[in-house]
């Protein structure tokens, strides 16, 4: 009985720190949402008085050199630039911080998820559309005479986040299809795959001293409490690194 209880108190205790890191994890993705929301505001409205500001300039009309309307006609126009200049660097730390948020517990599409590529490809689809729809208004504004409303930096990063889904859809199907590395067995220690786990996984017979410790983090293993493994997710790149590792260790 005693056992039984044991048994019922180890598993409420998990189901516990469960929810805890769930609800920590949406915490965070929901902070870098405020921040990138907060963000993208600012760069809207600094982009939109930039451009204002320059419109407000006739067009073609040059700097007068040596006019003694110079030096704050340079100023005004500086002040313009910079402010778009401005724009562009928070919009980029905007989608930085979006696509943080989107790695973030179940808010992102994690590659340990079995749908990972279903969902990546959905999200594609998506992106392309959005960059289809851009490039469309664009084409409509110059035919009209207008101001176009997507710059060339903000369809250089629609055509950068669709480049970026592509890879890692291509990095994914890799990563399927290619065979699981067959276990490495060497002096204490033992290197294999959890397919399911999606995680290189190695353990250890005895402690290791701190030059190994060292090493292993050099090749971006890290140490896993519950596994009480050295762990690193399944990659190309992790798959290329554990074969130098193993011949150091």
């Amino acid at each position: 009985m005693a056992c039984d209880r044991a048994g019922i108190l180890n598993l409420f205790l998990k189901l516990i720190m469960t929810n805890s890191y769930e609800e920590k994890q949406e915490r965070r993705k929901e902070a870098l949402q405020r921040r990138a929301a907060k963000l993208r505001a600012q760069a809207d409205l600094l982009h939109a008085d930039g451009r204002k500001a320059l419109e407000a300039i006739p067009f073609g009309q040059p700097i007068l050199v040596g006019h003694h309307s110079e030096r704050s006609d340079r100023s005004y126009r500086a002040r313009a630039v910079g402010k778009i200049d401005r724009a562009i660097a928070a919009g980029a730390k905007a989608d930085d911080l979006e696509t943080k948020a989107e790695s973030v517990g179940t808010g992102g599409i994690s590659s340990d998820d079995p749908e990972a590529i279903e969902k990546l490809e959905k999200k594609l689809l998506q992106a392309e559309e959005a960059h289809s729809f851009m490039l469309m208004q664009n084409k409509d504004a110059r035919r009209c005479g207008n101001v176009v409303p997507w710059l060339h930096w903000q369809i250089s990063n629609s055509r950068g986040r669709i480049t970026a889904i592509k890879n890692r859809i291509q990095g994914l199907e890799h990563i399927r299809t290619s065979p699981a590395s067959q276990p490495m067995n060497g002096n204490g220690w033992r290197i294999f795959e959890d397919a399911d786990d999606n995680r290189i996984i190695i353990t250890f017979e005895e402690r290791q001293d701190e030059s190994i410790t060292k090493l292993l983090r050099s090749y971006a293993f890290v140490w896993s409490p519950s596994r009480k493994a050295w762990v690193r997710k399944i990659t190309p790149q992790a798959r290329f690194a554990v074969r130098q590792l193993a011949a150091k260790l």
